[in-house]
C-alpha cells in the first residue's frame, strides 16, 4: 500500500485534483480516499476550544486512515492529513501567550504528529498563486480566510515542512485540473502500485 498526503491552502483545488486523480488512478489501482476530517469536527476553533478541536482532528485523522487501510488498498490518499492539522495548530499557536498548560498541550499534539507523520509514503502540496486562490474561494470561504490569513498559512506550511525535514512534492495548479492531475501522477512515477 502506498499512503499519500495531499495538502494545500483552502481553495487551492485539492478536492478537484483528488476527484480527477482518483478517476485516472482507479483504472489500474485500488484507491481509498480519507475525506477531510474537519467536516466532522463538532468544535469551533475559538481560543477556548482550539486544543480540543485540534486533538479531535488529529485523533480522527489517525482513526480514519487506520480504518481505510484495513482493506489494504493499492493507494490510500488523505485529502488533508496530519501535516495540515499541525500547520493549523502552529498557526493558532503564533497568536497565543505560552503558558505551562498550553506548552503541555502543544507537546502532546507534537508527539502525536511526530508519531504519525512517518506513516505517509509521499507528501504532495498543491500550490496556487495567492491572487488566483482568493478568486477561487467562494463567498463563504472568502469571508473566513482573508488575504493575510492565506499568506500566514502559506508561511506556516513552508516553516513546518522545513523544520520537520519533510520531503514534499509541490504541484502548481496553474493550468487545467487534467494537467495538474497528470503532474501528480507523473510525480508518483514508478512508485505506483498495480492492482
Amino acid at each position: 500500500m502506498l499512503k499519500i498526503s495531499l495538502s494545500g491552502l483552502p481553495g487551492a483545488g485539492v478536492n478537484a485534483l483528488l476527484t480527477e486523480t482518483r478517476k485516472i488512478l482507479g483504472l489500474k489501482s485500488r484507491v481509498e480516499i480519507v475525506e477531510p476530517v474537519r467536516l466532522k469536527n463538532p468544535y469551533d476553533n475559538s481560543s477556548y476550544s482550539g486544543f480540543i478541536s485540534c486533538f479531535f482532528d488529529i485523533s480522527t485523522q489517525i482513526n480514519e486512515e487506520s480504518a481505510k487501510s484495513v482493506t489494504n488498498p493499492d493507494l490510500l490518499v488523505s485529502n488533508r492529513s496530519i501535516l495540515d492539522h499541525w500547520v493549523f495548530w502552529n498557526r493558532e499557536m503564533r497568536n497565543k501567550t505560552r503558558t505551562p498548560q498550553l506548552n503541555e498541550k502543544h507537546e502532546l499534539i507534537q508527539h502525536m504528529v511526530s508519531y504519525w507523520m512517518p506513516s505517509y509514503d509521499r507528501f504532495f502540496l498543491l500550490r496556487l498563486d495567492l491572487r488566483m486562490l482568493k478568486q477561487r474561494l467562494g463567498p463563504a470561504a472568502s469571508s473566513e480566510y482573508s488575504n493575510e490569513d492565506l499568506i500566514e498559512l502559506e508561511e506556516v506550511y513552508q516553516e513546518i515542512i522545513k523544520s520537520m525535514g519533510v520531503e514534499v512534492v509541490e504541484i502548481w495548479n496553474n493550468g487545467s485540473i487534467d494537467e495538474t492531475a497528470q503532474k501528480m501522477i507523473s510525480a508518483l512515477g514508478d512508485t505506483l502500485p498495480r492492482g
